[in-house]
């Protein structure tokens, strides 16, 4: 949201109103990802830097992917924007359904197309619900990916979510859990080949 400080002499405010009515008119003629960015370089937030240099070319990559281009892909229902960075061939996840026990994770994801159909359901079902905050703010805000193992071309990344999103309702939606990723990197370039999902954190809690 954009706002406008209170001004005394009317010839400034309606200045300042052009200007504002201009900016508001290009931001909501850009696509998704260009709004955001024009957003945050307004109010220079900086909740989405990645916390690695792009000197560490590796994970730096593997972090704009798990963590930016999933946050941003889901917001937007867009599966498009994050489909390639899978090895759809070799794919699977484990849902490991919040529980400490092992022997009750599920192979629930055999196949991509049905990690796919529920990564969009959940994407709709989010859209559909009404918060108290900038929704990408908080789920950067939750979201930790800073430890991730990386030999030669492979990759295991521990992401966490631990934190609560405030619902328009006056409720929360209360993210606690992990999932490793396992990635590969093919042609210069690092995809996902599979993950459990979904256990608790931390683990035995």
């Amino acid at each position: 949201m954009i706002l406008l400080e209170a001004m005394s002499e009317s010839n400034i405010f309606s200045k300042s109103m052009l200007l504002y009515y201009r900016s508001l008119s290009m931001l909501r003629s850009a696509p998704l990802p260009t709004r955001l960015r024009m957003h945050e370089g307004r109010s220079g937030m900086t909740f989405d830097k990645n916390p690695f240099p792009e000197g560490d070319a590796d994970r730096h990559a593997l972090w704009e992917m798990l963590v930016r281009r999933d946050i941003d892909a889901f917001l937007g229902q867009d599966w498009s924007m994050v489909e390639d960075d899978f090895i759809a061939e070799s794919f699977f996840g484990m849902h490991a359904h919040f529980l400490g026990n092992a022997d009750a994770w599920r192979l629930q994801f055999p196949r991509l197309e049905v990690y796919r159909d529920e990564w969009l359901r959940q994407a709709k079902e989010t859209a559909a619900t009404k918060f108290a905050e900038p929704l990408r703010e908080a789920l950067f805000r939750v979201t930790n990916m800073r430890d991730i193992d990386v030999n030669g071309d492979r990759a295991v990344l521990h992401k966490k979510f631990d934190g609560s999103v405030a619902k328009a309702d006056g409720g929360t939606d209360r993210l606690k859990w992990q999932t490793l990723y396992f990635c590969r990197k093919v042609g210069g370039r690092w995809k996902i080949t599979g993950f459990v999902g979904y256990m608790p954190h931390p683990l035995g809690s």
